[in-house]
């Protein structure tokens, strides 16, 4: 049972480790933890009615897969995957910087360069 747990322990060791660079990243996480610790109790609390009245309150867990299955909670989770992208390593993700630099920090013109012709 010990190796079970091992990889699980081994993870939470490393997340203890990770050092949030900047303030929008760790809202990300934040909200990361929020949908984790939102599932979480949600299942526990099915468990726990089913464990208390014997029997499974089985539509609700339906409701429930359907959720995480529908389009919207797939975007949510796109969303907080895509602000975890930080190239520059500038502790703000790459989402939220948005046109106004490119990965390396430098800026993005908006027209075009000046060394085409028109012809």
């Amino acid at each position: 049972m010990a190796n079970f747990f091992r990889p699980i322990l081994g993870f939470i060791a490393q997340a203890g480790k990770a050092r949030i660079k900047g303030l929008p990243m760790g809202l990300v996480i934040v909200y990361m933890l929020f949908l984790l610790s939102s599932l979480v109790l949600y299942m526990t609390g099915w468990i726990y009615l089913w464990y208390t009245t014997g029997k499974p309150d089985l539509p609700k867990l339906i409701d429930f897969i359907n959720s995480m299955g529908s389009k919207g909670f797939a975007a949510v989770i796109l969303m907080v995957a895509a602000n975890f992208v930080d190239k520059n390593h500038n502790g703000i993700p790459d989402a939220i910087e948005g046109e106004k630099d490119n990965a390396k920090g430098d800026p993005i013109s908006a027209g075009p360069p000046d060394n085409l012709r028109h012809g």
